[in-house]
Parts: structure tokens; C-alpha cells; sequence
């Protein structure tokens, strides 16, 4: 994973060099196997292993650095203002499959799409990922950096204002962000609206609730997938994600109301 050094200083106050950091890490288990230098930028090549879903992001190792140096580790900034209508009010939430999803939240935006602006651009592709819009970045940069993956729904999509978890039935499709067609088993988790999937619990969105350009509203989710559940569905599907790969290896279940106002702030 890629982890850009001055990302990292946004929660901890460490002064030493790049090389020492990577040494340091290293020694608690997350072993760097290389540093790349972009000007002033330093990115460390971490090698996580797949039971340290908690370090698979900037908060983690930052919380690791925190530890091994004995420095406080600062908080998330989560403040946000509210105003208009309530969530509740345009938007219903309901768990229909507990054993796929014990806690699903979210929050509805008023959102101008656009362009990222060029920090964000720039520190999701010193991570890796490319920018595609603010939105869509935002849900990465979040991900990026708590750990929590998230995903946009365009509001006015969502058939009877409502999302659900549930599993998904015998035979059902859903055309998947990456325009494939993908017919799904009974085993297999979804989310829904009050018609039919949308998404494939823990692994891709769907293209009929994609945020587009005419986008104004958008549904936030975020969820705790079952990882064996999510795992099987992956692999039966030949589908592997940045989102699988940490809902399969155990998310942390009360991430998801932070992960939103993460997004909101």
C-alpha cells in the first residue's frame, strides 16, 4: 500500500526522515519495501499483511507511528454544519439479512459534481488511485485514509427512497459499475432499493444509481459487510476490490457513522 509520508503527519508529529520511518515500521510488522520521492513528497511501499486490516490506511499507520514513538495521536476532523431537511425524512435505511450487514448508515448531500480540487487529486495519486470526480474522490480519500470504504448513490435513483441490505435471490443481475452484468445466487449480499439491487454488498456499486454530472443529491452509505460472505461472493464472481479486500478481512463494524462525517467534513 502506498502511503504518502505528509498524509501521515497530518495525525501524528514525527520528525524523523522518511528512511528511519520505513526502519521503524518495519520492525512493528509493516514492512516497507521501498520509498519513492515525487519533490518534497516521500511515499513509503508498505507490505501489509492481511491480518492487519486495521493498518491498510493513513490513519492506521499513523496511529502505529503514534505508538512507536510515544506521540499523541490527533483526531479525525469530523465537525460539519447541518441544515435542511432531515436524513429520515427523504431517505429510509433497513437490515433485512443481520448475518450480511449488523449496522448500515447513512446520510443524504446536496452536491455540486465538479473536478477535485488539485490537493485532493494530488494525494490520491501519490496513493495510487486516480481522480475521477469529487464526489467519487471524497468516498477514496475517506477510504484511503480511516479504512472505511463508502459508496454514493445518486438519491433520485433510489426507487421508493429507501436502501436496504438484504440478500440478493437466485438469478438476480446487477450491472456493475464496471458495465458487466453480473447474475448473482441466493448466498450472495446486496444492497436495494425498494425494487431491486443495486449494488454488490461489499464489493461494487451499481450502474443504474452511479453519480453522474446531473447528480444534486446523493445517499452515503456505509456499511459492515460479513467478511466470509463477501469473501465467497468475490471469488465466485472473479471480482476483487479495493473495497473486498478489507471488507473480507474484517472492517471495523462502528467505522461507518465516522467514515460519513469524515466525507461531510
Amino acid at each position: 500500500m502506498k502511503i504518502p509520508v505528509s498524509w501521515v503527519k497530518d495525525f501524528v508529529d514525527i520528525s524523523v526522515e522518511p528512511q528511519q520511518l520505513a526502519d521503524d515500521l518495519t520492525s512493528v510488522g509493516l514492512a516497507c519495501d521501498g520509498i519513492e520521492f515525487f519533490g518534497k513528497e516521500a511515499v513509503l511501499d508498505l507490505d501489509i499483511t492481511t491480518n492487519r486490516v486495521d493498518a491498510m490506511n493513513m490513519y492506521g499507520v499513523a496511529r502505529e507511528a503514534a505508538t512507536f514513538y510515544g506521540l499523541p495521536l490527533k483526531p479525525l476532523p469530523l465537525d460539519f454544519p447541518e441544515s435542511g431537511v432531515p436524513s429520515d425524512q427523504t431517505l429510509r435505511v433497513t437490515i433485512e439479512a443481520p448475518e450480511l450487514c449488523p449496522v448500515f448508515s447513512a446520510r443524504v448531500f446536496d452536491v455540486k459534481v465538479a473536478p477535485s480540487p488539485s490537493w485532493l487529486k494530488d494525494r490520491l495519486e501519490l496513493a495510487g488511485q486516480r481522480s475521477i470526480s469529487n464526489i467519487v474522490d471524497l468516498s477514496n480519500y475517506v477510504m484511503l485514509e480511516m479504512g472505511q470504504p463508502t459508496h454514493a448513490f445518486d438519491l433520485t435513483k433510489l426507487r421508493g427512497g429507501l436502501l436496504k441490505a438484504r440478500m440478493a435471490t437466485a438469478g438476480e443481475v446487477v450491472k456493475t459499475l464496471d458495465d458487466v452484468e453480473r447474475t448473482l445466487t441466493a448466498k450472495m449480499g446486496v444492497v436495494a432499493d425498494a425494487e431491486g439491487a443495486l449494488a454488490i454488498a461489499g464489493i461494487m456499486g451499481g450502474a443504474s444509481s452511479e453519480i453522474s454530472d446531473d447528480t444534486r443529491v446523493v445517499a452515503l452509505e456505509a456499511a459492515y459487510w460479513n467478511p466470509l460472505i463477501t469473501r465467497r461472493t468475490a471469488k465466485a464472481l472473479g471480482m476483487h476490490t479495493d473495497a473486498s479486500h478489507r471488507f473480507e478481512r474484517g472492517a471495523d463494524p462502528a467505522a461507518g457513522p465516522i467514515s460519513i462525517a469524515r466525507f461531510a467534513a
